[in-house]
């Protein structure tokens, strides 16, 4: 087994003193000597670190795509193959292939089954919804704005206070990523009714917004 002593100065005028051992490639060091009046305090820490890895490893993220070719050869193949084979680790074969109906109906491009599938407002957010795709089926846009005006207005007809609810613009966001919708640029010529929407909304919110040109809406 061979060993290379190693030294390297800190910040703080603090010595470090380790050993590189090739054979298991564990880096031992002492760190953080420091001398008092009466005594002095040594830590040890134990650290591995594995020959050519320079940094830790980020957190992968996989399609369901993918995840399907992994299930797919673990179910002929032992996990740990299937896991050296594809490049993942043996777990999250096993977690995949719990979740094997999932990741074989839904979308192929999905990452994960995490996060809330629907808001704390349900029922508003489907109002909303539909509020929505009838503008859309008239030909008129709806701007961020006016959505989050009809959003409080409908939360207030269903009885949820202005502090429960402020249809902020992190909520539409994920509103929208729920049901959808996406924002794409308009003309700058709007039509009449789409003016006469936009004034009764900056009405309702209190905000002075005449004479703002809008380039947004939601699709």
């Amino acid at each position: 087994m061979k060993k290379h002593e190693i030294r390297v100065n800190s910040r703080g005028g603090l010595r470090r003193k380790g050993w590189w051992d090739e054979e298991a490639a564990i880096f031992i060091f002492v760190a953080s000597v420091e001398a008092s009046r009466s005594s002095v305090r040594v830590s040890l820490r134990v650290g591995c670190v594995w020959r050519n890895s320079t940094a830790p490893n980020k957190r992968s993220h996989y399609s369901a795509a993918y995840k399907r070719k992994v299930v797919l050869a673990a179910e002929s193949s032992p996990n740990v193959q299937a896991g050296q084979d594809f490049g993942v680790d043996e777990k999250n074969v096993r977690r995949w292939r719990g979740q094997r109906e999932k990741l074989f109906t839904c979308a192929a491009t999905r990452m994960a089954f995490t996060g809330p599938r629907k808001g704390r407002h349900p029922e508003m957010e489907t109002a909303l919804a539909n509020f929505v795709r009838t503008q859309r089926a008239a030909a008129l846009p709806v701007t961020m704005e006016v959505l989050q005006a009809t959003a409080r207005a409908l939360s207030r007809e269903q009885g949820v206070s202005a502090a429960d609810f402020k249809a902020s613009r992190g909520w539409l966001q994920k509103f929208m990523k729920r049901f959808g919708f996406s924002l794409r640029p308009v003309a700058p010529q709007s039509p009449e009714s789409y003016r006469l929407i936009m004034k009764r909304s900056c009405w309702s919110s209190s905000v002075s917004c005449f004479g703002r040109e809008k380039r947004e809406r939601i699709c």
